[in-house]
């Protein structure tokens, strides 16, 4: 399950975090998908099923009255485009698979590349 986990306002970060178990209190392993400089949304507050793509030209134009103007860095990501139309605008976003608690804060969301080295499982992207 993907839920809605923090949102902090100062730097229009959106952090959308993945577990399997998120009641369990030992670490395990998650998935932490990051949106910086986020400037619109339309989100439901847990999926069952999540994925993420970079909308289209057509998706992303004058046309599209629910997601509204673009600034010149901005991209519409889309979530779970097949089934829904839910989207972030956002200039970047960032994941990762993490070894930690659900209850543990995210070195994304911090920027802790120290943190972010020693508890990633596998790379980080950027998109």
């Amino acid at each position: 399950m993907v839920r809605l986990w923090a949102y902090e306002p100062g730097h229009s970060k959106l952090l959308l975090r993945g577990f399997s178990h998120p009641e369990a209190v030992e670490r395990q392993r998650i998935v932490d998908v990051m949106f910086h400089s986020v400037s619109r949304m339309k989100l439901d507050s847990a999926y069952h099923k999540f994925s993420v793509r970079l909308g289209s030209a057509s998706e992303n134009g004058p046309g599209n009255n629910e997601v509204g103007p673009l600034a010149p860095d901005d991209k519409v990501y889309l979530i779970n485009p097949e089934s829904g139309s839910w989207f972030v605008v956002a200039e970047r976003m960032d994941w990762a698979f993490l070894k930690i608690s659900g209850h543990e804060e995210s070195p994304l969301i911090t920027e802790d590349a120290s943190a972010l080295r020693r508890l990633a499982v596998g790379d980080v992207y950027w998109l």
